[in-house]
């Protein structure tokens, strides 16, 4: 683990029409937006597939070590822009992709 620094803005928010839990992460100066679709927490967490807001939070809560160990994990894996590059509005790591490539980071 190369030890990257993290920032995790909480708590996360809960978007009900995609039935998605959003997370903030600050990565070495670099704004990530992480999507964990309710397949995803089912599949990983085995939660229940109709997810409210507030048994999202729960969820989140409860495997938080988990969900943050993955995020960190993948940003590792795939890296970060180089250093200097103009980036604008903030990287996505979607963890329900099959390939769990952040967008506009690969």
């Amino acid at each position: 683990m190369s030890g990257m620094n993290l920032i995790f803005h909480l708590p996360p928010v809960w978007l009900p029409e995609s039935k998605t839990l959003a997370l903030e992460v600050n990565a070495e100066g670099t704004m990530v937006v992480c999507l964990i679709p309710s397949e995803e927490l089912h599949h990983r967490y085995r939660t229940q597939l109709d997810l409210d807001a507030d048994e999202a939070q729960v969820v989140f809560a409860t495997f938080r070590g988990e969900i943050e160990e993955e995020v960190r994990s993948l940003l590792e894996r795939h890296g970060l822009p180089p250093m200097g590059e103009r980036v604008r509005g903030p990287r996505v790591l979607h963890l329900g992709a099959s390939s769990a490539t952040p967008v506009g980071m690969a």
